[in-house]
């Protein structure tokens, strides 16, 4: 066995561990989307009827595109690119559930508000406005990881298109 053939098995098992890695993270990614939506089931306000009717594209459209340009870097990229990918894949998981868990919805009844965090916890409907404007904060903080994270996975992703690929 020469030195060439020896590189491409080392490159089959790589490609091998890479395809499982890529199916572990397309499952945690479709069951992370499955959990946050299930959980906004906890708290049917107005905010859940407009995910409902259409607002579930723009929280999935960057979602989509982020994991799909993202599992192209884990596929294509080198050892450092997979790092930041899986980081960022990572930010992006936490990142929707705490949004997912914490983000008030409204009704139309001013002292029914709560997010699915304090109800899951407590199983009341009603609570303290402290309470739900620190769930409101954490909740737009999640958001702007969530953006920031899957800005970051699409960059990458563009990263390991344009990379030039030596035969």
């Amino acid at each position: 066995m020469d030195a060439r053939e020896h590189i491409g098995q080392g490159g089959a098992r790589v490609r091998r561990r890479a395809a499982v890695t890529l199916g572990l993270l397309t499952g945690l990614q479709a069951s992370v989307v499955i959990v946050s939506v299930a959980v906004r089931f906890s708290t049917l306000g107005w905010f859940f009827v407009i995910f409902l009717f259409g607002g579930f594209l723009l929280v999935l459209a960057p979602i989509v595109a982020g994991s799909v340009l993202g599992m192209y870097a884990l596929w294509m990229g080198g050892h450092r690119l997979r790092q930041w990918v899986a980081a960022a894949f990572v930010a992006m998981d936490l990142s929707l559930l705490a949004f997912a868990l914490t983000l008030p919805d409204i009704t139309d009844d001013e002292s029914d508000t709560a997010a699915p965090i304090l109800v899951l916890a407590s199983g009341a409907h009603e609570f303290s406005d402290r309470a739900v404007d620190i769930c409101a904060r954490v909740a737009g903080s999640s958001a702007l990881c969530h953006l920031a994270a899957v800005a970051l996975a699409i960059g990458l992703g563009i990263t390991a298109l344009c990379r030039p690929r030596h035969p």
